[in-house]
């Protein structure tokens, strides 16, 4: 018997994977790895997400003054990018899909390192506590869903390119339906993660 939380787990997860992978099938390999090679762009993306957000979480915490169980989680927050609705806003907004997903990449990798790093560094110097548990399981299974996301929708893309206009609905289908999961879950105080979570780390 599955328990209420594991069920949302699991369909956060689901949903995640139809939300990256989507958005991924709306290029092909060349295009990513196009982007990949767009140095400024990547370096922007993660200057802004591994150094400028962290920071400024921190500083957040020093000039309000906030309380440890406050600060510690606006601290995760903001030290966990999820990059999984960056290529669904682009979407929407009409922007460079291919480099959000190209960025999404990058930052699903670079967050085995930098995730913890970054808490270690901020939590430590903002609260002197050296020792913030991680969920590194749940960190792998996000990190393994959305490379196999974008693996899947990449190669999706590159074989089937007459059908990327029915992968970015796919993509946003499951863009809106986690944003439902997210809501239930505040409404119901289930804190399952979703795509907004930033271990994909997004």
């Amino acid at each position: 018997m599955f328990s209420g939380g594991l069920i949302n787990v699991i369909l956060a997860q689901f949903t995640l994977f139809l939300l990256i992978g989507g958005m991924a099938g709306t290029t092909d390999l060349n295009g990513l790895v196009a982007q990949l090679t767009n140095l400024r762009g990547i370096a922007t993306g993660f200057g802004c997400q591994f150094l400028l957000l962290p920071l400024l979480g921190y500083l957040a915490v020093v000039i309000f003054q906030l309380d440890p169980v406050y600060g510690i989680m606006l601290l995760l927050t903001t030290t966990s990018p999820g990059g999984g609705f960056s290529g669904f806003w682009c979407s929407l907004c009409n922007a460079d899909i291919a480099l959000s997903i190209a960025m999404t990449t990058v930052s699903t990798f670079s967050s085995i390192v930098m995730l913890p790093a970054n808490v270690a560094l901020y939590v430590t110097v903002a609260y002197g506590i050296g020792n913030v548990p991680l969920d590194f399981a749940g960190i792998a299974i996000s990190i393994a869903v959305v490379i196999s996301a974008i693996a899947t929708g990449v190669l999706a893309g590159t074989i089937y390119p007459d059908k990327r206009t029915l992968f970015n609905r796919i993509g946003s289908v499951g863009g809106m339906c986690n944003i439902f999961l997210a809501l239930f879950a505040a409404v119901t105080g289930n804190n399952s993660p979703t795509a907004g979570d930033g271990s994909e780390p997004s």
